[in-house]
């Protein structure tokens, strides 16, 4: 439905940072300020990469965590950030998928 892109929901954060690192999904959507802890703690540090992006114009922002070296997702994500943007997409975004 989405050009190609499947999701799978966790239970808790940290089962998603772990399937990042093992490979077995290509990113997490989470909390910003829970990325960034994330990306800090030894198990994690260095393997994960954040793009925090705003979706609404309140306080509260969310990341996309990117395994570390995965130079193809990266890019896309920030180009899909980039684009939508402009135009207030974001929003509309927010509500499909993360409200």
């Amino acid at each position: 439905k989405h050009h190609g892109v499947s999701t799978k929901l966790v239970d808790d954060i940290t089962d998603g940072m772990e399937d990042l690192v093992k490979g077995d999904v290509a990113g997490v959507v989470c909390d910003k300020h829970l990325a960034q802890y994330y990306l800090k703690l030894p198990r994690y540090k260095g393997k994960i990469k954040i793009a925090p992006f705003a979706v609404t114009d309140q306080l509260e922002s969310y990341a996309f965590a990117v395994r570390k070296g995965n130079r193809r997702l990266l890019p896309r994500i920030n180009r899909g950030i980039d684009l939508v943007k402009p135009n207030k997409q974001e929003l509309e975004i927010y509500r499909e998928w993360l409200q």
